[in-house]
């Protein structure tokens, strides 16, 4: 593996870039105008100079501004969903003067840019991306281009960002700004304001000459190299404007990479729907942003901190489908880190130290999907099986690889581990009893060029998730659904919609043994589509099934009265069988009643016990 050089240092001064749609998956976007604010989705490769993106893996996201005091509530109302957005509409509804006021009492005395960069650096993040401006339209550096900023307008007095920004290099790891150019909600000439301007008054073209432009000449001038600029919501902007703040960037900063979400295609990689982890590979460059709780800022009741296993399964599920993963943090009001998350970010960063070779410039799982029992990542001649839940059989199946494997260790653990052939599996006999550390590692050494037939699989005693993705469709399609459980904490899934009475869906699934096995159904559906009948052709089991009413709502009051509200359950089927072992054949068929309203999510084949 090349030595990871600090990422303020190492970049490639040349730059092609490739354009493509990526995933010919479409997307049935909730009615929300945040929602169609991210942009289209397309594959970025931003060629030499994302080297270092490629290897990099993890990174910090920090969201922290005047909502970050408000911490959820307003005059005596807590406000749940994700704390920045408490001055929009949807959430508090907040005045500019009543919002603009919050400065002067903003005063985050606790603030300590040595223990933020600490905490990331030793949590293995290698690049850490912080809010410059939000929504809000509150600077939180020092601004020439508007004096509504932290130095300027509260009594702190400092630019927190400056800063920040030293340490990184001091500690050497890379730095970046986050930075709304589209929605400014102080501003009338900006987009997203509805409560106190009337938006067919604006003229954007001021806005961003005034403010927005002058904003992010100052974060790529006085703040020496930056890794990343990532901007947030392009909405309607043109391809014009998005080309300006690109020119700019690179004018100043040419090695700084830009997000997707400057809009028009023009970024160097790809940002996901928020909180989003894709089911299957995805090429180019691109990156997750996650949270370590529900909310992005901070807010006083959320308490639901991803511990430190799960936000190492997330590193490790990003790296094995190709991404880069950036984990938020929310400090509070005063400056501080909440301990709910440093102290568990310190955990994964224990397990990612002592594993730093399965992670940081890994390839991406060559059976391009999880695995019931966890991941795969590739890196030098080797597969390391990540193992989030360790079989009680003691035995790991791998199908369709073509290699011998002339190395097997648990890594960094005792413990015996042999590799054997049975037709096309792999078989790896690990030990029954799961050694005492958090998600296991098997490395498994291979010759020669990888080779693996990754199609779906049924090992016969773990779970095969049939997902739609993985379907071919006759007469229906997979679109990504996405919707919010709390405002702004979204949910994303790729599901079957467009039902006909001539639709059908099939997976081909390589089945290890022939046996009975179990089959169940992870759906959505509403009242409309309640009862409707579908037939099920597995092997030599043909069913007829009912769809149940799963409690979907369309139109949602948590949609803003407009869009769909899934709700996902998983049912049981009954009882397959498969005479054979080998390519089996799964359909699934309309067949009676009214299925607009019903939404597939996957069949899944279990052991039958």
């Amino acid at each position: 593996m090349k030595k990871l050089l600090s990422i303020t240092s190492k970049f490639a001064m040349t730059a092609m870039m490739s354009l493509q749609v990526a995933n010919a998956v479409p997307q049935e976007i909730v009615d929300t105008d945040m929602d169609k604010l991210w942009g289209e989705r397309l594959e970025l490769d931003a060629g030499e100079r994302g080297a270092w993106f490629k290897e990099a893996k993890y990174a910090m996201f920090i969201h922290w501004g005047l909502y970050s005091g408000l911490a959820g509530d307003w005059k005596g109302k807590t406000h749940f969903g994700i704390g920045e957005w408490i001055m929009n509409k949807h959430l508090a509804g907040i005045s500019v003067d009543e919002y603009r006021a919050l400065a002067k009492d903003f005063n985050p005395v606790k603030f300590d840019a040595k223990a933020w960069v600490t905490l990331a650096k030793q949590s293995g993040m290698k690049y850490i991306v912080i809010t410059a401006k939000h929504h809000d339209g509150f600077a939180m550096y020092d601004s020439a281009a508007s004096d509504y900023n932290i130095k300027d307008a509260s009594p702190f007095g400092r630019d927190p960002l400056k800063e920040l920004a030293d340490e990184c290099r001091k500690q050497g790891i890379g730095f970046g700004f986050y930075y709304s150019q589209y929605q400014d909600w102080n501003e009338k000439d900006a987009f997203g304001n509805g409560w106190d301007f009337n938006p067919k008054e604006a003229n954007f073209s001021k806005y961003f000459k005034e403010k927005c432009e002058p904003q992010v000449k100052e974060l790529v001038t006085q703040y020496g190299d930056l890794a990343v600029l990532w901007f947030d919501t392009p909405g309607k902007m043109t391809k014009e404007d998005s080309m300006a703040l690109v020119n700019l960037v690179k004018k100043h900063q040419p090695r700084c990479l830009i997000n997707s979400r400057i809009g028009n295609g023009v970024g160097d990689y790809s940002s996901l729907g928020d909180m989003e982890i894709p089911p299957e590979n995805v090429g180019g460059l691109w990156e997750c942003v996650d949270t370590t709780n529900n909310s992005w800022s901070y807010a006083w009741y959320d308490e639901n901190w991803k511990s430190g296993e799960q936000i190492a399964q997330n590193v490790i599920s990003v790296v094995a489908r190709g991404g880069t993963y950036m984990l938020n943090v929310g400090p509070r009001g005063d400056g501080s880190i909440p301990k709910g998350a440093s102290e568990e970010l310190l955990v994964a960063g224990q397990w990612i130290k002592n594993h730093a070779g399965t992670i940081y410039g890994a390839e991406a799982s060559p059976w391009h999907k999880a695995f019931p029992w966890g991941d795969v990542t590739v890196n030098h001649g080797n597969l390391f099986l990540h193992v989030f839940d360790w079989p009680q059989s003691g035995k790991i199946y791998l199908p369709g690889l073509s290699n011998k494997i002339s190395g097997a260790a648990l890594l960094n653990l005792k413990g015996n581990v042999k590799v054997s052939k049975e037709g096309d599996w792999t078989i790896v006999s690990i030990p029954k009893v799961k050694p005492d550390a958090i998600n296991p590692v098997i490395q498994l050494k291979y010759d020669g060029k990888l080779k693996v037939d990754h199609s779906l699989a049924f090992d016969g005693e773990t779970t095969a998730n049939l997902f739609s993705l993985f379907s071919k469709q006759k007469d229906c399609a997979v679109v990504q659904l996405r919707w919010m459980e709390k405002f702004g904490e979204w949910k994303h899934a790729e599901m079957i919609k467009k039902w006909t009475p001539t639709s059908e869906a099939s997976w081909d699934v390589n089945v290890r043994k022939p046996g009975k096995y179990a089959l169940e159904m992870t759906y959505s559906c509403d009242d409309k589509a309640d009862y409707s009948e579908f037939e099920v052709l597995a092997g030599k089991t043909a069913m007829t099934i009912q769809a149940l009413d799963t409690g979907d709502r369309m139109p949602s009051k948590r949609m803003f009265g407009r869009g769909l509200l899934p709700r996902v359950r998983t049912l049981r089927l009954g009882v397959v069988q498969f005479d054979k072992a080998g390519k089996q054949k799964v359909v699934f068929k309309t067949k009676k009643g009214n299925w607009e309203g019903f939404n597939l999510k996957a069949l899944q084949l279990k052991a039958y016990k």
